[in-house]
């Protein structure tokens, strides 16, 4: 496992994959707009079935996973 981990650092290294900050993470963002409807749900009373939710967030994540590729950076608590 040692040794995968070592490949994989070497590998990054090499392409100089950049990390990106927190607020230019596409994900992040999506998560924050879907809380924010949480909340506007609670407030005004109009509430989306759960399920239906789930699973737009689902699929809208998947996406969004699917055109993002570059990790987040974890400033002085991540990897070096």
């Amino acid at each position: 496992m040692g040794s995968c981990w070592k490949k994989l650092e070497a590998l990054l290294e090499e392409k100089k994959i950049m990390n990106k900050s927190f607020y230019q993470s596409k994900t992040l963002w999506l998560n924050v707009i879907a809380m924010a409807v949480l909340l506007l749900q609670h407030y005004t009373g109009y509430v989306v079935d759960p399920e239906i939710q789930a699973a737009l967030l689902i699929v809208i994540n998947f996406i969004v996973r699917m055109i993002t590729g570059t990790p987040l950076g974890m400033g002085k608590f991540g990897r070096k």
